[in-house]
């Protein structure tokens, strides 16, 4: 019996997708150190209207938000299985 690409690939399992997700989840993460490191060393006192430093909290958030629909979409790719998505959430900031 032979199988077409598609069988294949299915049968082969994902890895290539489990990297992309890997690689994505790192460049996510990495964006998001720099913007914590960047609200760290912002000088003080922060004005409320401070239009940069606000742009910055709204970035860290979208990132969140972003890593939280990645760690699900890894989870859904992998059958909903616990610990799937390799990530641990404390990590998270």
């Amino acid at each position: 019996m032979t199988h077409s690409g598609n069988e294949e690939n299915a049968l082969a399992g994902s890895a290539p997708d489990i990297e992309a997700w890997r690689e994505a989840r790192e460049r996510l993460e990495d964006r998001k150190r720099r913007i914590v490191d960047e609200i760290r060393s912002y000088p003080t006192p922060i004005a409320g209207c401070d239009a940069q430093f606000n742009h910055l909290l709204e970035e860290r958030a979208a990132i969140g938000r972003e890593l939280q629909r990645l760690e699900e979409a890894i989870e859904k790719s992998r059958g909903g299985l616990p610990g799937a998505g390799g990530g641990s959430r404390a990590s998270r900031g």
